[in-house]
């Protein structure tokens, strides 16, 4: 799920929904198993970029993320980029209000950051600047995808031979072929274009993709949601050199229910 660039302003009430620490030692999950654990890391030695595609407004997304980087960092060196302003990365207090509604951020990604901070983990945000926000709206449906894909080309050719960066986007941008899509015009007009995703112009040839796959449950994005079942195609969405694994959340919880 991914958004473009939609913005607007509540309470910072909204925020407070939950009291709960997701990485707390009392709480277990698992939802990657060890099996496709192990897969993801012997594919990672192939490729400089993991990306993980995720639906926004779920629970249990930054658990994954925190179960694919644990797994990762026993054996390479990890930097994690994601669908945020750099702002966010330095200070999780900054969250505009439009991510907590997107459900690209919530109090289980605030636990996140402050973890990963915690564990002196690299991260980047890869998102646009405000004011790249409001010139969005006038740009191309993918002009987005473009800016967030040379943002992490910065970060690419800064590697390592011994780094991976492990992005994580919504499930439309980490695709790495055109895909055609039907999208409203200026006009408010839904009409068939090209969409050029983030992935399909990174600076490298090949990525390991990760999708997440819903079995069930709701997800939050400006309302509550219920989850469509999406299997990734790898024929239709990425190219022959790039790698795809599938993790199956069997039952997604929204960020909110309000």
């Amino acid at each position: 799920m991914f958004s473009f660039g939609f913005r607007d302003h509540h309470s910072r009430d909204f925020q407070i929904i939950y009291q709960v620490q997701l990485f707390s030692s009392k709480i277990q999950f698992m939802h990657a198993s060890p099996q496709v654990l192990n897969q993801i890391v012997e594919l990672a030695k192939n490729h400089k970029v993991i990306a993980i595609g995720e639906m926004h407004g779920v629970k249990e997304n930054p658990e994954v993320i925190y179960e694919i980087y644990t797994a990762l960092k026993d054996k390479y060196s990890v930097v994690l980029g994601f669908e945020y302003l750099q702002s966010l990365i330095d200070d999780s207090d900054s969250a505009d209000q439009v991510l907590y509604q997107d459900g690209r951020f919530s109090p289980f990604h605030k636990d996140l950051l402050e973890k990963l901070k915690q564990d002196d983990v690299k991260m980047f945000g890869f998102d646009l600047t405000n004011d790249q926000l409001e010139t969005q709206k006038a740009e191309a449906i993918d002009w987005r995808d473009k800016i967030m894909a040379e943002n992490i080309n910065k970060q690419i050719v800064k590697l390592s031979p011994d780094e991976k960066i492990l992005l994580i986007t919504g499930d439309m941008h980490y695709q790495t072929k055109t895909q055609s899509v039907v999208y409203p015009d200026k006009d408010g007009v839904m009409k068939p274009c090209e969409y050029l995703p983030m992935g399909a112009q990174f600076k490298t040839n090949s990525i390991l993709a990760i999708h997440l796959r819903y079995l069930s449950g709701q997800f939050y994005n400006f309302k509550l949601r219920q989850m469509p079942k999406i299997d990734a195609d790898k024929n239709r969405s990425f190219r022959d050199s790039d790698d795809l694994v599938e993790i199956d959340i069997r039952e997604a919880t929204p960020t909110t229910t309000l």
